[in-house]
């Protein structure tokens, strides 16, 4: 009832602020942005895996993580698929980055070794993992210590001092 009492209140800074959509946008799910160098790393669940069916019930296909540049004369540059090794023919993202840019905890399907893997019941879930950038290369990409093949571990995220993981979990 409070809130509906001062509903004026929340409408305050509408007058200041214009939401509007990024040019990176399609027809398909953009969600999941971070900052990352001088641009933004991103999910989408582009078309573009021909040798894997299709999420029934999203009509989409699963998600990569892409990467756009930010330029300060055209606003954003073009979009590419962000890392060869992190995208899998399975679920990607979404990523947190620590310790500066050269390390991530990311979320993906649970893929070890090349191969999708599936708990006891048949499910496929997702898991947590890190990598470490090494040159132009994510490497070393290995299983969060807390996975659970029974369980998903998902949507990493850290805060500002890197010494608290936050995630999600259906344990």
């Amino acid at each position: 009832i409070d809130g509906l009492n001062n509903l004026p209140f929340y409408f305050i800074d509408s007058a200041i602020v214009e939401i509007s959509p990024l040019p990176l946008n399609t027809s398909f799910s953009e969600v999941a942005p971070v900052a990352y160098k001088d641009g933004l790393v991103f999910l989408s669940a582009r078309i573009q895996n021909s040798l894997v069916n299709h999420d029934i019930l999203r009509k989409e296909d699963l998600y990569d993580l892409y990467f756009v540049p930010g330029d300060s004369v055209t606003g954003w540059g073009q979009t590419i698929p962000f890392d060869k090794v992190l995208n899998t023919p399975f679920h990607e993202g979404p990523v947190s980055f620590y310790t500066g840019e050269d390390k991530l905890l990311l979320t993906r399907s649970n893929y070890i070794n090349g191969r999708q893997t599936v708990s006891v019941d048949g499910k496929t879930r997702l898991q947590l993992y890190t990598a470490i950038k090494t040159g132009d290369i994510w490497a070393n990409i290995q299983p969060f210590e807390l996975n659970d093949p029974g369980y998903s571990l998902a949507h990493p995220a850290l805060n500002s001092s890197n010494d608290t993981l936050y995630f999600v979990s259906d344990m």
